[in-house]
């Protein structure tokens, strides 16, 4: 579990699984998330609403996301963090650490 940061499943994911998860991540979930980043939304606290169509259809090979990040993949997912674009700004009532806040 320690080389992808799972925080909920009861089995310990193997280096292919863990590949498998990452390669998706990072060449699906997070192009759509710097796309998603260009939005222009009405109200800021709609940013979770927004992206939940895609959460949903990529927790069937993610799993379970907790505000906005894989579990499986939770470690990851706090690194890539650091990715968001700078020009956003801090959204009260969203964790800082992740790409919601």
């Amino acid at each position: 579990m320690g080389l992808c940061g799972s925080l909920y499943n009861s089995h310990t994911l193997d280096r292919s699984e863990i590949s498998t998860l990452r390669r998706f991540y990072e060449s699906g979930h997070l192009k759509l998330l710097s796309i998603y980043f260009k939005r222009i939304l009405t109200h800021d606290s709609d940013i979770l609403n927004a992206f939940s169509g895609i959460i949903r259809a990529h927790s069937r090979v993610l799993g379970k996301f907790h505000w906005g990040l894989p579990l499986n993949l939770f470690a990851s997912a706090l690194l890539a963090t650091y990715l968001t674009p700078h020009y956003l700004t801090r959204q009260p009532g969203f964790p800082s650490w992740s790409w919601l806040g």
